[in-house]
């Protein structure tokens, strides 16, 4: 499949696969501490018709100290989060063991245990 004007950042389609691909594994952020859960919001017509939810919104919380931020884009969630020195001057950080990668069965289970506690915003 492709996308007119996929090289244009201002081509709205285009941007959101782009967001969806790139935190289709979000390992790169929630490895930095065993509190973060991701929660993945709704999301519209182009992640529906490429079977990419993490395309849409999507919330990260601290499942510690109760605080989550939302947005589309993972890397700027997270940024926020280390701005507010929610995570970089935490005492309860916890990293995963050095490898931990995210899976599709590690987040049902985190959906399990968090998933009726952190809903929206």
């Amino acid at each position: 499949m492709c996308f007119q004007g996929h090289g244009n950042p201002q081509n709205l389609v285009a941007r959101i696969v782009r967001i969806g691909l790139t935190d289709l594994d979000p390992t790169r952020v929630l490895k930095h501490c065993k509190h973060l859960f991701l929660a993945q919001g709704p999301y519209g017509l182009p992640a529906k018709t490429l079977g990419l939810p993490s395309a849409g919104s999507k919330t990260l919380w601290c499942t510690l100290h109760s605080y989550g931020i939302g947005g589309m884009e993972l890397d700027s969630l997270y940024e926020e989060f280390m701005q507010r020195e929610h995570c970089a001057e935490c005492r309860d950080a916890q990293p995963h063991p050095e490898g931990w990668a995210w899976t599709r069965d590690w987040q049902a289970k985190q959906h399990q245990v968090y998933g009726d506690r952190f809903r929206g915003l």
